[in-house]
């Protein structure tokens, strides 16, 4: 086989639990741990490696506010916001599978009303690296384009129904 041509999904027959477990969640951050990226990672190999429904799964999670999503398969640390959801992937200190001269490491998440600090560790290192650092509220795709909304008129889950 080709290397990098793994792919996962979350699958339709989880949206609804996904739903469930999310929409009305109100004591604290919203956050959703998958193995599978749902964005690619740059410099990993292919980009089509993905979530296979990596769109309906982001739109389910705009929908649903969700703040984080947690991932690692491709073993390297990275930070993606798209329209409000924090897509944070890891490395790994389990694996000596990483990528080029990615040592392995893990992430550090740190939340507090206010913020989220995200820091990379390696193992034997006595400091760690900052790698990411926002607001609790994320500028959402509406706040730039307010009536984005208004302009995406189809029925965007109807698999919720």
């Amino acid at each position: 086989t080709k290397p990098d041509l793994d792919e996962g999904e979350v699958g339709r027959e989880h949206y609804r639990w996904l739903d469930s477990e999310f929409r009305d969640w109100d004591q604290g951050p919203k956050i959703l741990m998958i193995h599978h990226h749902i964005l690619a990672v740059p410099g990993t190999g292919r980009d089509v490696n993905n979530l296979r429904d990596a769109g309906d799964v982001m739109a389910i999670l705009r929908e649903l506010k969700v703040d984080m999503v947690l991932s690692g398969h491709r073993h390297v640390p990275y930070v993606w916001s798209i329209s409000g959801v924090r897509i944070v992937h890891s490395g790994t200190v389990s694996s000596m599978r990483v990528r080029g001269t990615m040592p392995p490491s893990y992430n550090v998440i740190e939340i507090n009303d206010e913020a989220v600090k995200i820091n990379l560790r390696e193992p034997g290192k006595d400091a760690d690296q900052p790698l990411a650092s926002f607001s609790r509220k994320p500028i959402t795709t509406s706040e730039f384009y307010p009536d984005f909304d208004r302009f995406v008129l189809y029925d965007r889950l109807p698999f919720l129904r």
